[in-house]
């Protein structure tokens, strides 16, 4: 059997649409996941060497009820280029964060990637 490899375009396609199934009963949730990581990269490729908006902490109240509530968008950030790491502590527990090492030149294609992907599920 013949794999073909999806590309990232792909992928995204297909993550957009589980997420917005997966928001069907607050699509305004689906578009506010699609915003706020428009956000996240904005802030990446307008100021790349800040530490902090390549940091995402799991414990964020909004990124709880947003991106990191649906296992569709959290693969969003996966292929964004977000990886976990353990570390920081807020009153001596573990708290998970994401960092994101890609150079702004990748994070603006695949920002354009995912445009295309959200307008598609329009």
């Amino acid at each position: 059997s013949e794999e073909k490899t999806k590309s990232r375009l792909e992928e995204f396609n297909e993550l957009m649409a589980a997420l917005k199934k997966s928001c069907k009963s607050s699509p305004e949730t689906f578009d506010e996941i699609y915003n706020l990581i428009g956000k996240i990269l904005d802030n990446i490729i307008k100021s790349p060497e800040e530490e902090k908006f390549r940091t995402l902490n799991e414990n964020n109240a909004k990124l709880k009820q947003t991106i990191f509530k649906f296992d569709s968008s959290k693969k969003i950030m996966e292929l964004v280029g977000f990886r976990k790491k353990e570390g920081g502590s807020v009153s001596a527990e573990t708290q998970t964060q994401h960092y994101n090492p890609l150079d702004v030149s990748n994070l603006k294609h695949i920002k354009m990637d995912i445009d295309i992907a959200y307008k598609n599920c329009l």
